[in-house]
């Protein structure tokens, strides 16, 4: 299957025009328009995100006469902002594209219901491995010191498997797919004491991871509840209130309100409980006589997650607030405004 530059190649071919005849050059995508030749490089961005695109443009080559596209497998609304704002051309797997030559070519899918485009291959991000690389993820922020500096250093496997409670073995298998990827490698001698292994390239790991989750069903238990009020502070009194303990956390808007204020609008509160006391948390919490469970659309939305994420849980203007990786990856879950406030939260909390 193709993947990178190739990937990007094969999208942008499909995404054109048949009458343009398009065809590849090398590394370039031409194609024929009113008797000149278009030149093309596209260049491939990934899930699409605003970070993406930027890291994309970064490493493009300079200009030869051909123009840039910037091609990835969803474009983000924030994304597409970003390019149009820059004079930047664009295309994705979708078959949306945006492709303009000034007084020459002008190319808007804006709705390309016939426009079958290239299948982007997936890598396969099974629970485990999702566990594992939101693990190394939120390890990547938890010393704040070190963000600007060289430490990508990656757990080793008994570290991680004790703190996800994922087998040794396992979670050697996923760091070795994860290795394939090209998320992280090993570095030093092969085994050994003086053996480790790093993050190669931590934006794409954090797209990539929370693309996955975004499109993933929610892992875990969850439910829906209801009280009589808008405000999500006052619900996270009654959280705080009903469950007398330190094992719970906040994430989605309000968590993002915390870390990197974005809106004042908080639609809803989105509050995590470990596993193993989802139920006798929820009973606590539902006994309040203001709080009634509901099938959709609860202003409270209580969910169960795994241990290892209250390891990173850290308590800010006095609300215990998860890892700003899950904070972001549950805000690109939400798409429109909610995938507006991750792109804030990226670049002022997460910084890649």
């Amino acid at each position: 299957m193709e993947t990178g530059n190739n990937l990007a190649q094969s999208i942008l071919l499909r995404v054109l025009p048949d009458d343009l005849q398009a065809r590849l050059d090398g590394t370039l995508v031409v194609g024929n328009v009113a008797q000149r030749q278009l030149r093309m490089r596209p260049v491939w961005s990934g899930q699409g995100f605003p970070a993406d695109v930027k890291r994309a443009l970064s490493t493009a080559e300079p200009d030869d006469g051909a123009i840039t596209v910037v091609v990835a497998r969803k474009m983000s609304d924030g994304a597409k902002k970003y390019l149009i704002d820059h004079h930047v051309a664009w295309a994705d797997a979708s078959g949306y594209a945006d492709i303009a030559v000034p007084d020459w070519f002008y190319l808007a899918r804006l709705r390309p219901a016939n426009v079958i485009a290239a299948q982007p291959r997936e890598f396969k991000w099974s629970p485990s491995i999702a566990i594992v690389g939101e693990y190394i993820l939120s390890r990547r922020l938890e010393i704040p010191q070190l963000r600007e500096g060289v430490w990508d250093t990656v757990d080793r496997v008994g570290s991680i498997s004790e703190a996800t409670n994922i087998s040794y073995g396992q979670v050697a298998k996923t760091l070795s797919a994860l290795d394939s990827e090209g998320y992280t490698a090993k570095v030093g001698p092969e085994r050994g004491p003086n053996s480790s292994r790093e993050i190669k390239d931590r934006g794409r790991l954090l797209s990539d991871w929370a693309g996955s989750y975004s499109r993933a069903g929610r892992r875990g238990r969850q439910a829906e509840l209801h009280v009589p009020w808008r405000d999500p502070f006052e619900s996270t009194d009654l959280i705080e209130r009903t469950l007398r303990s330190d094992r719970w956390a906040v994430s989605g808007w309000a968590a993002a309100d915390a870390i990197a204020p974005f809106t004042t609008s908080l639609p809803d509160l989105l509050v995590y409980v470990p596993d193993s006391d989802f139920d006798t948390s929820l009973e606590a919490v539902k006994s309040d006589p203001n709080v009634t469970p509901v099938e959709r659309g609860g202003r409270i939305r209580f969910c169960s997650a795994e241990s290892f994420a209250f390891q990173f849980v850290k308590r800010i203007n006095g609300r215990p607030v998860v890892s700003p990786i899950r904070v972001y990856a549950d805000l690109v879950r939400l798409a429109g405004r909610g995938a507006e406030a991750a792109d804030h939260l990226r670049e002022v909390a997460i910084g890649f």
